[in-house]
């Protein structure tokens, strides 16, 4: 080893040599916790970014991922993609080429549609890429999966990865407007197209503001007014800033396995803590009107 290489070693080392006759107290390599920064979390802003990502959590699904496949797959021809198929539902194409329209296909994409069960679902997974003759690009680096239980008003979605597509999508696509996700999330409708109860997991990043990023710890929202608090949701979230430090955000509502709700008398107020570093930060509150009146169906 070249001595000079690494001063910091060498100075490192002699200070750890310590003779027989010295005092073992002279060095100390503990090194002191530090005190946790002060929260930067700005509690008056703070409540309209959550409330904003609350009431798009239904749009935020799968189901336009599929509506922008149909459309960049109509311009495939019979050899380009070449697609492999089963009676079931299923298709993959892996390819590397150009259509007679001219749209270029790279990667791969599979997909199901079909019923299991009682349920309509749609699968999609990928590594792909398609840019159309007038430029317009779909870009595919993981999954999206939609369910739609024919027998109950029940809905759920699932995406995981970057999804992307520079073309017009639908009102409800999260392919638009900035909005990136990890989300899973389930959906359960009155006969009268009330949605009843609304359960979420993952996260979701804002296009903008000072609130960057909101994610869900099994949160569950409840419009049913036989099962409890309707004003606020069980379980946590989190807020992440602009310096993409996260805040925890607990409620005082817990959600049993059977479904009922647990919360002391005069909780139910929509309020929960905030917490960093173990320290409580403040009460930040909700409102949960927007994604109650979201609309049936969500796709």
């Amino acid at each position: 080893m070249r001595a000079m290489a690494f001063p910091w070693l060498v100075g490192l080392l002699a200070a750890g040599c310590v003779e027989a006759g010295d005092s073992a107290d002279e060095v100390s390599w503990i090194v002191p916790e530090a005190a946790p920064e002060p929260s930067e979390l700005d509690l008056d802003s703070a409540p309209a970014a959550v409330n904003l990502v609350i009431g798009e959590l239904p749009k935020l699904n799968g189901a336009p991922m599929f509506e922008v496949y149909d459309e960049v797959m109509a311009y495939a021809d019979e050899q380009c993609p070449l697609i492999s198929s089963d009676p079931e539902g299923g298709s993959l194409w892996d390819a590397r080429c150009t259509s007679s329209s001219g749209a270029y296909f790279s990667g791969f994409i599979s997909q199901f549609r079909g019923m299991h069960g009682p349920n309509y679902e749609q699968n999609m997974r990928g590594e792909a890429s398609v840019v159309l003759p007038d430029g317009r690009t779909f870009l595919i680096a993981g999954q999206a999966n939609t369910s739609v239980n024919t027998e109950v008003r029940e809905y759920s979605s699932n995406v995981v990865g970057v999804f992307s597509w520079s073309g017009e999508a639908s009102e409800t696509a999260i392919l638009a407007e900035g909005w990136e996700t990890s989300l899973s999330w389930t959906a359960a409708y009155s006969e009268q197209n009330d949605l009843l109860r609304f359960s979420a997991a993952g996260n979701v990043a804002l296009p903008e503001g000072t609130i960057t990023a909101v994610a869900f710890d099994e949160a569950k929202f409840n419009n049913d007014h036989g099962i409890g608090c309707t004003d606020e949701p069980a379980g946590e979230m989190a807020l992440r800033d602009e310096a993409g430090t996260w805040h925890s955000l607990v409620f005082d509502v817990t959600a049993n396995d059977d479904g009922s709700l647990d919360v002391a008398e005069g909780e139910c107020d929509g309020c929960g803590t905030v917490w960093d570093n173990g320290v409580e930060v403040g009460a930040l509150c909700v409102d949960l009107s927007a994604l109650f009146t979201s609309g049936y169906p969500p796709w």
